[in-house]
């Protein structure tokens, strides 16, 4: 709660623990600095377990399937729970209702660095919560490393972008992660965290977004992406040609991408590039679409 309420680093708490048992530094007590570390860890995945209702089922741990654990968006249209019946038959004026806003970006401020490695330190519930799992995203990522797709976002007028395979990795595992959130009450989406290995590729993105589309059961998904009007170019064609199975919206899902609105105006405009515009697609009203700018705040 310390740490959640203020910001206190887990060597700080320490260091103030230690300080209060011996103020003199004459007589230090042996380092119990890592011990601490690895009882949090363990605490707040137990925690994550418990507030999952894991100890009520009979599979237990080991039964949670992905994404089991996020906690599940109360504004989002969710069939059988805040839908009507008959929803998926609204008219044209009315399907706004039942539109899903996610909302995507990445963030290359939170970086991983090379120390250490996953066999000797691996996560506890990746994948059971926001964390996409490291392998089956690690292995699309790197079946499409000659993919030469980005190539035709330069021009697009974003660093994000334009970057794409030149992002600054030195020393570093992972240069950034990969986000989806909900774009009415910006709740981060189940699965939909992974890790960036070097920029912002259209694999990393296409992955994280067909793992959110899983928790989905609705008609009308509206994707707001700062290079929406690049990376959904060519999106269908990845879909049929290279995504998993695992990960292919079901039938029948329409997907409208859109570009934020204070990112639009960095834009170099194009031909036709008014049809990503917040201000003019009906049904989103005052949606801006720049809810991962303000998780990363």
């Amino acid at each position: 709660m310390l740490q959640l309420t203020s910001k206190c680093a887990t060597y700080d708490y320490y260091r103030a623990i230690e300080k209060l048992a011996n103020n003199t530094g004459v007589d230090v007590p042996p380092s119990k600095y890592r011990s601490l570390l690895r009882m949090g860890i363990q605490w707040r995945h137990l925690k994550l377990m418990k507030r999952g209702g894991r100890g009520h089922d009979e599979t237990g741990v080991k039964g949670t399937k992905d994404g089991e654990l996020a906690v599940v968006c109360p504004s989002c249209p969710h069939p059988g729970i805040n839908l009507p019946v008959g929803w998926e038959s609204a008219p044209d004026g009315m399907k706004f209702l039942y539109f899903v806003f996610l909302c995507m970006d990445a963030n290359f401020r939170l970086k991983n660095q090379l120390v250490s490695n996953y066999s000797a330190d691996p996560g506890l519930g990746t994948g059971l919560a926001y964390m996409i799992k490291r392998e089956p995203l690690e292995e699309y990522v790197k079946s499409r490393i000659k993919d030469l797709d980005e190539e035709s976002t330069k021009g697009c007028g974003l660093q994000a972008v334009e970057q794409a395979h030149t992002r600054f990795n030195k020393g570093l595992r992972y240069t950034g992660i990969s986000a989806v959130s909900c774009g009415r009450s910006e709740m981060v989406m189940p699965c939909s965290i992974g890790n960036l290995k070097k920029g912002e590729k259209y694999a990393n993105m296409d992955y994280g977004f067909g793992r959110v589309l899983q928790f989905l059961f609705v008609l009308w998904v509206l994707i707001s992406y700062d290079a929406a009007c690049h990376w959904f170019v060519n999106l269908y064609q990845r879909i049929r040609e290279h995504w998993p199975e695992d990960i292919k919206p079901k039938e029948g899902v329409s997907i409208e991408p859109l570009i934020p609105k204070l990112h639009d105006a960095g834009h170099k405009k194009t031909k036709n590039h008014e049809q990503f515009s917040f201000n003019l697609f009906k049904g989103v009203g005052l949606t801006d679409g720049e809810c991962p700018e303000r998780i990363w705040a």
